[in-house]
């Protein structure tokens, strides 16, 4: 272990990490090309829409469909790049520009905490194995420029005073967030919370309060465009969870389903069955069922306007379906109550499915089915980011409470990064289980990790033995 420890602490260590690295991502993106999930068609529809003048990827209707589904931030951003370059597959340029940007900002963490080289070829190390991260580089997905976004904010935190620039800042890596994903909306207020908490006289209010401020408004201009076009002033879209919490719930009794009443979404075979094999016919019969009042209900705010719309899906391409406004709300508000009727009839089976999909947020899956069908080469390929990822979160909770509890690190100088983990998976926890979605804080976990790790096989000073105080943070 000590041979190992020197061996990180070396300068030619860390640049032979960086060069590795370098290529890992390289020969990812080359291997894996230009490819996207299920939500690729959506986003390139509406940033198209976006250069043709509506926010709809139904724009080349005569009939006018606004958006009920996205935020606006990353089809803009995709819309810019394709307005620059002229094709989408620049993102794949761009993004690899942005992952290597959010690398950088993840080492600068680390030297601003007071890490050193062994702690900086940690975290280097840590991101060698993850695959899972480039991965989405060439996708035409948010986590990428997400990331770069939340490791920009974890570099202001790390800063010993923020200036007014970091204020500014701040508040526009909020914002951008937000109009990538959603679910940002309240870790703002979260954060205050916490800074509060562990800062009291410390905390510099008027600059907290001019990133919120800015954080505040730029919420605004959506919000106008959901009241002049849907009539109902909403910073979130029309939509709401309603649909991915009622599909969150159904998950885990009806595995490997496609389901085709809402998004059309794949339900994963897990390892584990969470209802007995031999029910899932009477599942899938019984989620139906429910859909079909749950339709029944909805008939009534039929209109013209969705006649227009699912009489053109062909023209227009494998896109979701955008129902009109109060059919989108009226759904909303029917399979949020019809979720929570479900989980008051079986809290044991949603309370064990979610300490499991706590798990799974971070840990990549193995879908039975597709384990078993494949072949020794395919075998390999689905274990190995399960078990790499299940391997850097067994040590991720493991040695970061360790290092705490040894006071190693301090909760004070840390909490914001563990607020950030913390949320990232409690906010996701009621929807559908999809391990990407923790991708774009996976850097913010490595920080952590390599502080931690690192605090623990350095032998403590005399001074850090006598007051629990890690070493002071660098500039």
């Amino acid at each position: 272990l000590r041979s190992l420890t020197l061996l990180l602490e070396r300068k030619r260590t860390f640049n032979v990490l960086l060069v590795l690295n370098g290529l890992v991502a390289l020969a990812t993106c080359i291997g894996f090309g230009h490819h996207g999930g299920g939500d690729i068609d959506t986003y390139q529809g509406l940033a198209v829409g976006i250069l043709n003048g509506e926010y709809s990827y139904w724009w080349p209707l005569q009939q006018y469909i606004p958006d009920t589904f996205r935020t606006p931030g990353y089809p803009l951003y995709i819309a810019l790049v394709m307005w620059l370059f002229g094709t989408w597959k620049a993102l794949t340029f761009v993004q690899f520009g942005i992952y290597a940007a959010s690398v950088w900002l993840m080492l600068k963490c680390v030297g601003r905490m007071g890490g050193g080289l062994l702690a900086k070829n940690i975290a280097l190390l840590l991101l060698l194995p993850s695959i899972n991260i480039p991965f989405y580089i060439g996708t035409m997905l948010p986590e990428i420029p997400v990331m770069i976004c939340i490791m920009g904010i974890c570099w202001i935190w790390t800063k010993q005073e923020r200036t007014w620039a970091d204020a500014i800042g701040m508040g526009a890596l909020y914002a951008f967030i937000f109009q990538c994903r959603p679910i940002f909306l309240l870790f703002p207020l979260c954060i205050l919370a916490c800074d509060i908490l562990f800062k009291r006289g410390r905390l510099p209010w008027m600059k907290e309060i001019t990133a919120l401020g800015i954080f505040g408004l730029s919420l605004i201009p959506f919000g106008l465009w959901n009241q002049s076009n849907h009539g109902k002033f909403s910073v979130t879209p029309l939509e709401g969870g309603g649909g991915v919490f009622h599909t969150g719930y159904w998950a885990g009794r009806i595995p490997n389903y496609r389901e085709m009443r809402y998004w059309g979404n794949m339900t994963g075979d897990e390892i584990f069955d969470f209802v007995p094999y031999e029910d899932r016919a009477a599942e899938i019969a019984a989620f139906n069922a429910e859909w079909d009042s749950i339709d029944a209900q909805l008939a009534p705010f039929l209109t013209h306007q969705d006649t227009v719309m699912l009489d053109s899906i062909v023209k227009i391409g494998p896109v979701c379906r955008t129902w009109n406004t109060q059919y989108t709300l009226e759904r909303d508000k029917i399979l949020i109550a019809q979720t929570w009727k479900n989980i008051a009839e079986h809290p044991g089976y949603y309370f064990t499915f979610k300490t499991y999909s706590a798990v799974r947020l971070w840990v990549i899956g193995i879908m039975r089915e597709d384990f078993r069908n494949a072949d020794l080469k395919g075998r390999i390929k689905i274990l190995y980011p399960t078990l790499m990822t299940l391997t850097i979160f067994l040590l991720a909770i493991i040695t970061v409470p360790l290092a705490l509890i040894r006071k190693r690190i301090r909760l004070k100088e840390v909490y914001p990064m563990i607020l950030l983990l913390l949320y990232y998976t409690a906010i996701h926890l009621p929807f559908t289980i999809q391990a990407r979605y923790t991708t774009s804080v996976r850097l913010v976990l490595y920080v952590l990790m390599a502080m931690a790790i690192s605090a623990l096989l350095k032998k403590p000073s005399t001074d850090q033995e006598a007051t629990g105080k890690p070493p002071v943070k660098t500039q």
